[in-house]
């Protein structure tokens, strides 16, 4: 099995967190310092090809766009939202946006990490993943 690249951590076991703690593990080029989510091994902006650093990707973040899913692949149950987050070190990661309603959502609404099912699968399990909940109905 591959390494797992996209993941959340934080103060929960297996690294499912929710909270002030929650993050995702994102990397730093070691060249020019852009930070990069998912991680890769090479960076875009400078083409460097040296290591990677790890580093942790936390919110809150902001929401850029938002939209809301009614025509959906059979696992998932819509409707559901998702949306672009930005985040304070230039990285914008698109992801599922729980526990939503069209009032909260607006551009510039504070978004928080967190790691929950984003839909269910024919043999009953869930997928889980990282998810987006608004943290503050104030910009």
């Amino acid at each position: 099995m591959g390494e797992r690249i996209t993941e959340i951590r934080g103060d929960a076991v297996g690294g499912k967190a929710a909270g002030p703690e929650a993050h995702l593990e994102a990397c730093k080029c070691a060249q020019c310092g852009r930070v990069f989510f998912p991680r890769r091994t090479v960076c875009t902006e400078c083409g460097s090809t040296e290591r990677m650093m790890d580093f942790e990707l936390r919110g809150p973040g902001k929401l850029y766009s938002y939209s809301v899913v009614h025509a959906a692949p059979k696992s998932f149950s819509p409707p559901y939202a998702v949306g672009y987050v930005d985040f304070p070190e230039n990285v914008r990661v698109l992801g599922q946006i729980v526990g939503w309603s069209e009032a909260l959502l607006a551009q510039g609404a504070t978004m928080a990490i967190e790691w929950g099912p984003i839909a269910k699968e024919a043999d009953g399990s869930l997928r889980e993943s990282f998810v987006f909940r608004v943290a503050d109905r104030h910009n």
